[in-house]
């Protein structure tokens, strides 16, 4: 037991010795690592940046949303009404979050106002009033919305349906404007729904996500439903431009690994390089606590943990020098617009796969030292 304390104990003493007399030998052990993966890292960084500047535009495009259209003929569509719709709405907004899913249900039935026959009705739910008069009362009412901002408590008279009936002037809701671009829509309670569908209505359903994979559930959950009850449905969405994002994702992960595990090799054969030179000058002594009955195991367990110990020095230092050289670089890259470094966060993935490749790299370089301690003591001596 003694004996495998003193021994590694001496072989650190002679390393130490050897980097003090000839310290170009570790510094180019740190320095080769640090350069590797600090050019492995900001490639990564560069890959996950426009990756994620595109799903901000992506999102900004209304991309990771889909528009459900269903054209509901009461005379035809049996069974389909608007308290089915109402129970269809529950359910899904059970299942993806009442914020992710918008209905708008409009009748086939004129609205004119001030010489316009062009004004789009919608039926509005108890829960969404609120959302479209802040100050209203316990009784929903027939609003007439508009983007332009009038006094309160002012009413307007809409011919509806062959009728005139007084609305109350309310400023358009966000959501309303994203879905109608004009000024006014006529927005009608659904608790008085009945005697404007009886020439059918359309019904949209929006569902507005953040991120691919919730896009293709909810299509995929409408189509299989809809096709279920025999109803026709018109489905528009950004669906397979996003499944070839998808793909390109999944292709640039497997280019990414590439890189740096490229990057581990390379460093495989300049430190395998280094190393086998190192043994070849330390190979007297070597030969000499062989011969001693060293273990050959316990020469190369140290030239493995003294190469590891750099090279992880060198990616650890790699780690903290490059959000300083991404600054530096993000003010030359106009291509697109990189968000600063201390906003970005390293996946711990990639960490790893990089703290991985400088793993292989010293296990790589270690063989041509296996193969040089498999050499009789005696004919290095001799």
């Amino acid at each position: 037991m003694k004996f495998l304390i003193l021994i590694p104990s001496y072989l650190w003493k002679n390393t130490l010795k050897r980097w003090c007399e000839n310290p170009i030998s570790p510094f180019s052990k740190i320095l080769i690592p640090v350069l590797l993966s600090l050019l492995a890292t900001l490639i990564l960084v560069f890959f996950i940046e426009t990756e994620q500047q595109l799903i901000r535009q992506l999102q900004q495009v209304d991309s990771y949303s889909a528009l459900i259209s269903e054209r509901v003929q009461m005379q035809s569509h049996r069974g389909v009404s608007v308290d089915k719709t109402l129970a269809e709405e529950h359910m899904w907004k059970s299942k993806y979050g009442a914020a992710n899913i918008r209905y708008i249900r409009q009748p086939n039935i004129p609205v004119k106002w001030n010489g316009s026959s062009n004004i789009p009705i919608i039926l509005y739910t108890a829960s969404e009033y609120h959302s479209f008069v802040k100050d209203g009362g316990a009784t929903p009412e027939i609003l007439f919305l508009n983007s332009i901002k009038l006094s309160r408590k002012r009413y307007e008279t809409i011919e509806l349906h062959q009728s005139r009936v007084s609305a109350r002037c309310e400023e358009m809701p966000e959501f309303v404007q994203d879905h109608y671009k004009g000024s006014y829509v006529l927005a009608v309670p659904i608790e008085v729904a009945d005697r404007f569908v009886a020439q059918g209505f359309t019904m949209t359903i929006k569902g507005s996500f953040d991120n691919f994979q919730d896009v293709e559930s909810f299509v995929f959950d409408m189509e299989s439903y809809y096709h279920a009850e025999r109803r026709q449905i018109r489905v528009v969405s950004a669906l397979s431009i996003l499944e070839g994002i998808e793909r390109i994702k999944k292709i640039q992960y497997y280019v990414r690994v590439g890189v740096v595990f490229s990057c581990g090799v390379i460093l495989a054969l300049i430190l395998g390089t280094i190393a086998w030179l190192e043994f070849r000058h330390e190979s007297y002594l070597m030969a000499l606590l062989r011969s001693f009955g060293t273990p050959s195991w316990i020469l190369l367990i140290h030239a493995f943990l003294e190469n590891l110990l750099l090279v992880s020095l060198g990616i650890y230092l790699s780690f903290i020098a490059w959000q300083p050289l991404y600054g530096v670089l993000k003010g030359r890259i106009s291509i697109v617009n990189l968000r600063s470094a201390s906003a970005i966060d390293l996946p711990l993935l990639d960490t790893y796969i990089i703290y991985g490749a400088g793993l292989l790299g010293v296990l790589v370089a270690m063989i041509p030292i296996a193969f040089g301690l498999r050499k009789q003591p005696g004919l290095i001596l001799q």
